[in-house]
């Protein structure tokens, strides 16, 4: 608001002095509002929109995968303490715990950080769209993608060797690490996911992202069907199954 009153104080001379006027229809405005956004809330909301799959289907998968695993006398392999002297019920709840809460939480931190860098990059893409420099363009591109990686290749191989230790760190009797070592890999194909769609929105393309964004949501979902119902991977499942989504993506 500051900026526009600002901007109008200084253009109303100007616009007073225009001679020729276009009156544009307030349902062609909120159109091409819709056009511009609809897309790029699709692409930036992927990751929220996967959790709440993978949470979905981890409720209603996880517990027979379990009791199968159980049945063949390999339930101790789960991630969770003393699993042989839980009910199903129990182990389902912590596991689902364990992705909902530890990993979520920490994977969130450095995805976070590619999301802001993601949105800051779009306007210094776009100017050099708009003028067509071409170059610039790809020089942007290239900073964006290595100040990326920056921040995703080394957190990933930090949660790869030190999962739990680091879930240590922040809870006393923390659990999660080895979903965390799990999906570490996937953080470079979120990074490079996130980037990417940044780009295409920048360079006025946002539908193409949304697209890819939602054909992978769709992968994600028979992806889990598959592996989730499979015992020996069961909660990892849907770790492997976010990464194999993003690589698609």
């Amino acid at each position: 608001l500051v900026t526009y009153k600002k901007v109008r104080r200084e253009r109303k001379s100007l616009l007073e002095a225009q001679t020729v006027v276009q009156a544009e229809d307030g349902k062609v405005i909120l159109k091409k509002i819709l056009e511009i956004i609809l897309p790029i809330i699709i692409g930036t909301s992927v990751f929220s929109i996967m959790t709440f799959i993978d949470l979905s289907m981890i409720t209603s998968l996880l517990p027979e995968s379990l009791r199968k695993l159980k049945e063949s006398g390999l339930i101790d392999t789960v991630p969770v303490p003393e699993a042989s002297k839980l009910t199903i019920d129990t182990i389902a709840t912590s596991l689902k715990g364990q992705y909902g809460f530890q990993y979520n939480t920490f994977i969130n931190i450095p995805v976070s950080l590619i999301i802001q860098l993601a949105a800051a990059s779009i306007p210094a893409i776009a100017a050099s769209v708009a003028v067509n420099n071409q170059q610039e363009v790809g020089d942007k591109i290239k900073m964006i993608f290595k100040l990326g990686m920056i921040i995703g290749v080394p957190t990933s191989v930090a949660f790869l060797i030190f999962g739990q230790p680091i879930i240590g760190l922040v809870l006393v009797k923390g659990t999660g690490g080895e979903l965390l070592s799990a999906g570490a890999i996937s953080l470079i194909f979120i990074t490079i996911a996130q980037l990417s769609a940044a780009v295409m929105q920048a360079m006025g393309k946002p539908l193409q992202a949304s697209i890819h964004a939602i054909g992978a949501c769709l992968i994600k979902v028979v992806m889990n069907y598959i592996l989730i119902r499979i015992p020996q991977l069961h909660i990892f499942g849907v770790v492997y199954s976010t990464t194999i989504c993003y690589i698609i993506y």
